[in-house]
Order: C-alpha cells, then sequence, then structure tokens
C-alpha cells in the first residue's frame, strides 16, 4: 500500500507539474495578448489621429477652393454687368439715334404732305380760275 501511496503521489506530483507548466504557458499566452491588443489599441488610435488630420485638410482645402470659386464667381458677375451696361449704353444711344431720324422722317412727311396738298391746291386754284 505504501507503494501504490508513493505511485499516485508520484502521479500527482507529476500532474501538479503539468498544470504547473500549463498555467504558466497560458499566462504567458495572456501576457502576449494583453501586448497585442495594446499595440492593436495604440495603431488604431494613431490610424484615428492621421484620419483626422486627413479630413481637418481635405476641410481646409474644400473652404479655400469655396472661397475660391466664390471670387471668381464675383469677378464674373462684374464683368457681365459691366458688359451688360455697356450693351445697354449702346441700345440707348442707337434707340435715341433712330428716335430722332423717326420723328425728322414723320416730320419731313408730314412737310412733305401738307406741301402736296399746299400746290395741289394752289394748282386746282389756277386752273379752276
Amino acid at each position: 500500500m505504501a507503494d501504490e501511496i508513493d505511485r499516485r503521489i508520484t502521479k500527482l506530483e507529476i500532474d501538479l507539474g503539468a498544470l504547473k507548466e500549463k498555467v504558466t504557458f497560458t499566462d504567458l499566452i495572456y501576457s502576449k495578448l494583453d501586448l497585442t491588443l495594446d499595440k492593436l489599441q495604440e495603431l488604431i488610435e494613431t490610424r484615428r489621429y492621421e484620419m483626422n488630420e486627413e479630413l481637418k485638410e481635405v476641410y481646409k482645402r474644400i473652404i479655400e477652393t469655396e472661397q475660391k470659386v466664390a471670387v471668381k464667381v464675383e469677378a464674373t458677375e462684374a464683368k457681365i454687368l459691366t458688359e451688360l451696361k455697356k450693351v445697354e449704353d449702346k441700345f440707348e444711344l442707337r434707340l435715341k439715334v433712330f428716335d430722332r431720324w423717326m420723328w425728322t422722317v414723320i416730320g419731313a412727311a408730314g412737310l412733305g404732305g401738307w406741301m402736296i396738298y399746299w400746290i395741289f391746291s394752289f394748282v386746282t386754284a389756277r386752273v379752276g380760275s
């Protein structure tokens, strides 16, 4: 029986040694997993920071481009308004010239009609008498 107890004790010591090895191995794995998770979290934070910085740069460029476009649109609008004013001025000038010619032609036609009437009246009065 002492042999049996010694054998069981030896077997328990072996099992206990194996368990100690497994616990040590498990601790090693957990510590490596913990280290890996820390590095992964650090990497994620770094990527998030880089992404935020890139987004800030993109927004900055968008705002700058929008401002440049706004300035160009305002300049183009001013040019268009200036050109429209020139066209309007030319049109007004031409309208004034046309208006003068129209009234001149109307006056000349009226005068011509009156002269024809006067001549016709004079001729008929002379011929009729």
